[in-house]
């Protein structure tokens, strides 16, 4: 059963929206002097830095947040997940994993201009990351913008990212065992 919406929710995040996800968190009740007073913003930042260092730990844990599959996520905890996933990568700039699940969730709220950035950023930092190639592509095709995913395509295909093999093919029995010498 779904719960009802409420007011003090704020408004619904529309697919295409692509709000200020800082000043969207500033503008919000939580610091409005009519709607918190100073010790629960102090509060809502703790929460912040303590997601951050969490996310920066386990960037895995942005997308298990975001993805409740019996809910979409409400617009103050969207906010202040992305403000920690945010300042997460800001700490960790070249995290293509951190990189990828802020995506995600950017994908999650709506925002496929920002997702589309953010995993190319981890494709430049991966090349090899899966997880982003796909994802890309469905936000590309989200976009209209079919020609963007294919230029990462192509562009992930030249990159030669195989590791050199430390073992001869002739070093391996008929099961695909490597046999030592």
């Amino acid at each position: 059963m779904k719960a009802p919406a409420h007011e003090c929710l704020g408004p619904v995040v529309r697919p295409g929206s692509t709000p200020n996800v800082i000043a969207e968190y500033k503008s919000s009740a939580a610091f409005s002097p009519a709607g918190q007073d100073t010790g629960s913003a102090a509060t809502d930042r703790q929460i912040i830095l303590n997601l951050k260092t969490l996310f920066e730990r386990d960037p895995a844990l942005i997308s298990s947040l975001m993805e409740d599959p019996e809910r979409h996520p409400s617009t103050p905890c969207a906010t202040t997940l992305m403000v920690a996933a945010r300042e997460a990568l800001d700490a960790r700039p070249n995290s293509a994993e951190l990189h990828y699940h802020v995506a995600r969730a950017a994908a999650r709220l709506g925002r496929p201009q920002e997702a589309a950035s953010l995993l190319e950023r981890a494709l430049e930092l991966n090349p090899c990351h899966s997880g982003a190639s796909v994802l890309l592509n469905d936000v590309c095709m989200l976009l209209k913008e079919p020609h963007r995913a294919v230029a990462w395509v192509q562009r992930l295909l030249r990159a030669d990212t195989a590791p050199p093999s430390t073992v001869s093919p002739g070093g391996r029995d008929r099961r695909g065992n490597e046999l030592f010498t």
